[in-house]
């Protein structure tokens, strides 16, 4: 199984249609997020996974048919006080460990 993830991981990389791979568990191995111009180059993104995967033995398909929330953040605590965020404060240059909430 590892090498097989290590495999689909170095040809994703070289992808522009695949933006996300995770692995994950459930149902199901991995979850990709992929970009198409419309169902007809979905089908050929499917060939060319397939084709060129053969350890990939099935997909599913589900269509975002729209946003219902969208965003990356991860809330993050820090110290002894819960719910506060750290947003872009390690971009900003505060040191790790220091309590950026002190002014």
């Amino acid at each position: 199984m590892r090498r097989a993830l290590a495999k689909f991981r170095v040809w994703a990389e070289k992808q522009d249609h695949i933006q996300q791979v995770y692995y994950v568990t459930g149902a199901v191995d991995l979850i990709a997020i992929v970009t198409a111009r419309d169902v007809e180059h979905y089908d050929d993104i499917t060939a060319l996974i397939m084709a060129d995967n053969p350890q990939i033995r099935r997909m599913h398909t589900n269509v975002v048919l729209r946003d219902v929330e969208l965003g990356l953040f991860v809330p993050l605590e820090i110290g002894s006080r819960p719910g506060k965020r750290l947003d872009s404060d390690r971009a900003n240059g505060i040191i790790p460990g220091a309590d950026p909430w002190e002014e």
